[in-house]
């Protein structure tokens, strides 16, 4: 199927999802990549998108997602997928759990093509912030919205 773009507006800019109906192949948040050059069609991830970049809490684990490797890398994305809305690990927690180094866990994270649907950012380091493929700002963003959306 060929692939299509939908749109999702934020306080932040327009985004896009990068899909092909069955699964989404990508997430663009807003500032962070030019919009690709494919047709528009509806995916209701944008909308969810939406919502949660308005602060409402949303599961995105129903969604399928293009997980470009396969490996430890598509095993820490799929470990990754897995956490809650609002919670964090560290890196040392997902490589414990997953029989690997914490720099292995940061490479692999830094192969996400679907930032929030496969919740990178939810994934620190011990002693701070940790780093993020779209930069540290959005990851202060995205975890700043979850906290004031669980009342932190």
């Amino acid at each position: 199927m060929t692939p299509a773009v939908a749109p999702f507006e934020t306080r932040f800019g327009t985004g896009y999802v990068v899909h092909d109906r069955r699964r989404v192949l990508k997430v663009i948040l807003p500032g962070t990549d030019d919009r690709p050059e494919l047709p528009v069609r509806y995916h209701p991830a944008a909308e969810d998108l939406e919502r949660y970049m308005k602060g409402e809490p949303v599961d995105f684990s129903e969604y399928s997602v293009r997980i470009p490797a396969s490996g430890i890398v598509e095993r820490v994305l799929r470990y990754v997928k897995q956490i809650p809305y609002g919670d964090t690990t560290t890196y040392g927690e997902v490589a414990e759990a997953l029989g690997t180094h914490p720099r292995i866990v940061g490479l692999a994270l830094s192969r996400n093509e679907t930032p929030v649907l496969i919740p990178c950012h939810r994934v620190v380091s011990k002693e701070g912030l940790g780093g993020f493929r779209w930069g540290k700002e959005w990851k202060r963003r995205l975890l700043k919205l979850e906290r004031s959306t669980l009342g932190r």
